[in-house]
């Protein structure tokens, strides 16, 4: 009913949808369209064209190193800040409310003839502000050589946003947003959902529970548990970390699910979920997933920007960094972290301190950084840094992690959060092959918490 484009082909992977309020994309579309040769390794074919909702029909072989096989998908402009869809009977609405690197969300509600607006769900579309082609051309303009590059960036968004889509739709996960069941009012092409959450940790105000241990400990239970049900499914997360965590029906769970990864498969986008993807040079993400040639031997090296999959062990890592984060929120609790000497290392130190990775191409990286950072003039040497892992992660600014909250541990307490570090340094090891399963996590939170395994909110078989 409310499909944005009246015209279907065969084999269409996915959906996406974008804001393109000065009609640039439109514009380098129409160019592109015009300049097409019979032999074209991009192929972009309009397929819907009212003016306020275009949609275009989009293939490309497979010719280029950030391609596994041949692509096609489908992309709606929309072209206002807010859109609004007449039908004979009703009014379907999409106003932007937040955004993430890849996603921006949207608010979908649509309006009957008497009035009454009921809302559909939450679309997640392209994000505008990181697509270079938008951002360029309103800014300095474009040969065809850059548009054309920036047009295979955006394409490169595309797959992450569905991805997205996929897996909120095809597993029913506490702790995720939940898929609308109104399937009169949204069809498969526009899967949308019913909530994204009440971000957990806010500048200034910190974390929920005033450092209470007991509130920590329940909170992480419930995230731990949402991770061990997607580790159960074949699903990694990808990018945990503190500041993405959302609160989802009294739950806390991981948001921000635009790394979502099917596991254990070979990548691609024609099974959803598996288009491989970048790991940026990120602190929260496991090293042997930043940097996989130097733990995997295959000679890659340190270079970043390396295409990998996220990983079941990679999210236990994640994770790990994650709670030595709420740990610094409990009094007492860094302290704790650095007397067992957990996360203290620079991140070169830290993969030294095993044969996982080859020593000599951690010096040649470190030099390199440093060199880079002479040259500019500029830049912290991340890899060198000597604040460590934790304190590299530590939020800076107006937080609270700067002096803990929270009143003064009892001895139960106390031995609670020795037994939170000890787990931190096992999650963190740095042979992903020694990090426990979230399943295992989440029993051992459990039993610190002195529940039986019979009171486990799942059943694991």
């Amino acid at each position: 009913m409310f499909t944005p484009a009246d015209k279907r082909v065969e084999n269409c992977q996915f959906h996406a949808f974008l804001r393109d309020e000065q009609n640039i994309v439109r514009l380098a579309f129409s160019r592109r369209i015009e300049a097409a040769q019979p032999d074209d390794d991009l192929t972009i074919k309009l397929i819907d064209d009212r003016s306020d909702r275009p949609t275009y029909d989009i293939f490309r072989r497979n010719i280029r190193s950030d391609m596994d096989s041949d692509e096609q998908c489908r992309i709606t402009l929309l072209p206002y800040p807010e859109i609004e869809s007449n039908t004979a009977d009703s009014t379907l609405k999409i106003e932007p409310a937040e955004t993430t690197w890849f996603t921006e969300a949207a608010n979908v509600s649509v309006r009957e003839k008497d009035g009454m607006e009921k809302p559909l769900g939450i679309l997640l579309m392209v994000n505008p502000e990181n697509v270079h082609l938008i951002k360029n051309n309103l800014h300095t303009g474009q040969s065809a050589e850059q548009q054309e590059e920036n047009i295979f960036q955006l394409l490169e968004m595309l797959p992450a946003t569905y991805r997205q889509h996929h897996l909120y739709r095809h597993y029913e996960i506490k702790g995720l947003p939940e898929p609308t069941i109104d399937a009169d009012r949204a069809p498969d092409q526009w899967p949308l959902l019913s909530d994204l959450g009440e971000k957990y940790m806010t500048q200034g105000s910190g974390l929920p529970g005033s450092g209470v241990l007991k509130q920590v400990l329940e909170d992480i239970s419930n995230l731990t548990g949402t991770i061990a049900a997607m580790h159960e499914q074949g699903v990694a997360h990808g990018d945990i970390r503190l500041k993405s965590l959302r609160i989802i029906d009294g739950r806390l769970g991981p948001g921000n699910a635009e790394r979502f990864s099917v596991t254990g498969a070979c990548p691609g986008p024609r099974h959803p979920g598996e288009k491989r993807f970048t790991f940026y040079n990120n602190a929260w993400h496991a090293p042997e997933l930043r940097f996989p040639g130097a733990y995997t031997g295959t000679g890659a090296g340190f270079a970043p920007w390396q295409y990998t999959p996220a990983s079941k062990e990679g999210d236990i890592w994640s994770f790990g960094l994650l709670l030595a984060m709420m740990i610094c929120h409990i009094q007492g609790g860094e302290e704790a972290l650095y007397k067992a000497g957990v996360l203290q290392q620079s991140l070169a130190d830290y993969m030294k301190s095993s044969d996982v990775y080859c020593a000599d191409e951690i010096d040649r990286a470190v030099a390199n950084e440093a060199a880079e950072i002479q040259k500019a003039g500029y830049g912290t040497p991340y890899l060198s840094e000597p604040k460590g892992l934790l304190k590299l992660n530590l939020p800076t600014g107006a937080s609270c992690f700067s002096e803990p909250v929270g009143t003064a541990l009892s001895n139960s307490d106390k031995k609670k959060l020795c037994q939170l570090v000890a787990l931190v340094e096992r999650c963190t090891h740095i042979d992903p092959k020694r990090r426990p399963s979230a399943k295992s996590v989440f029993e051992e939170l459990h039993a610190i918490m002195g529940k039986q395994k019979n009171q486990l909110p799942w059943h694991w078989g």
